[in-house]
């Protein structure tokens, strides 16, 4: 496989119709049935990779066209979405657990007083995970020990997909965390939250936040 072979054009206005069609949230595995007609669950680690990789690929490239429309793509191998903006003057927090915008008035803002404080400077557009899927040479870098190593790490995520999201909402994390953003978050709750500071209680909060650090650092360095 190329990549070229598998985002070509007909695939983008064939995988924009399911989108258009699908409601609700779908999983990564729904997309790539109906896009490319395959079983991920029957295709070897590396072109499992593949198929993934072109599928993310074409599904930020969506976002982008979506956003002119005022609607937003949500990407997420769990829970990929269509939703349209809320009107100016309404926070647009995406809950991606509940697939909606939080649309409390935000006043000048593009988030209500409580999402800011939440988000601080790092927003939620998921860049650097885009930037990864638009540089087509990262979809030729894996070879079968890393594809393999891949595929363990997601449904090493699946498995512990409750954790996961307890310990995102813990570390009071954006749904598109970057390792840097845990590691600074745990310093501020942990120098917040330890034990030398209150209490008991603070004491099995402090330990609380270690898990959910522990957790994160190490599903973010298996994918």
């Amino acid at each position: 496989m190329d990549f070229e072979s598998l985002t070509g054009e007909n695939y983008q206005i064939k995988l924009k119709s399911i989108i258009e069609e699908m409601g609700g949230v779908k999983f990564e595995s729904y997309l790539l049935r109906k896009l490319y007609d395959v079983s991920p669950g029957s295709l070897e680690p590396l072109s499992l990779y593949q198929y993934h990789f072109a599928l993310f690929y074409l599904l930020y490239t969506l976002q982008d066209h979506y956003y002119k429309q005022n609607k937003f793509l949500h990407v997420h191998f769990m829970r990929t979405s269509l939703s349209v903006y809320p009107a100016k003057g309404f926070c647009r927090h995406f809950d991606e657990y509940r697939g909606l915008f939080c649309s409390l008035p935000s006043g000048d803002d593009d988030y209500c007083s409580c999402h800011r404080a939440l988000l601080g400077e790092n927003g939620v557009d998921g860049g650097s995970i885009k930037s990864f899927y638009f540089d087509k040479n990262n979809f030729y870098k894996l070879d079968e020990k890393k594809a393999d190593d891949f595929v363990n790490g997601t449904w090493e995520i699946l498995g512990n997909y409750d954790k996961i999201k307890d310990a995102v909402k813990l570390l009071e994390l954006p749904s598109d965390y970057t390792i840097e953003m845990v590691k600074t978050n745990y310093k501020r709750l942990a120098k917040i939250h330890h034990p030398d500071m209150i209490n008991s209680e603070t004491d099995n909060k402090f330990s609380k936040i270690n898990d959910a650090y522990n957790l994160l650092i190490d599903i973010r360095c298996k994918i």
